[in-house]
């Protein structure tokens, strides 16, 4: 069975650590890679993360996101750089459509 882990009631970075067993214990799921960065986007802007000084702080946040997403600690690093310049955002696919580019001819 189960359970579904939320922490909505978070409001800032002060209980991180009591999140941090429970985010262990359960298991989240999430549909894909898109998920993950807007819980991510969601999670930092909420604990307000540009203005934690300390790196104490930053590591428990760090390996909290990395509990409950389970991704690498590179990916993290790279999510949570995009976020402070402001350009972590889902992308689309976007297929790459050779052929209209090029204009055929009938005489081809």
């Amino acid at each position: 069975m189960k359970q579904k882990f939320t922490d909505s009631h978070i409001k800032d970075y002060t209980a991180i650590n009591s999140l941090t067993e429970c985010a262990k214990e359960q298991e989240t799921v999430f549909k894909d890679v898109s998920a993950r960065i807007i819980w991510i986007n969601s999670f930092l802007r909420k604990i307000r993360y540009k203005t934690i000084k300390s790196k104490k702080i930053k590591h428990e946040v760090r390996s909290y996101i990395k509990d409950v997403t389970n991704v690498t600690d590179k990916t993290i690093s790279l999510w949570i750089s995009k976020y402070k310049h402001g350009k972590l955002k889902p992308q689309t696919y976007k297929r790459k459509n050779i052929f209209g580019k090029i204009s055929l001819s009938p005489y081809w």
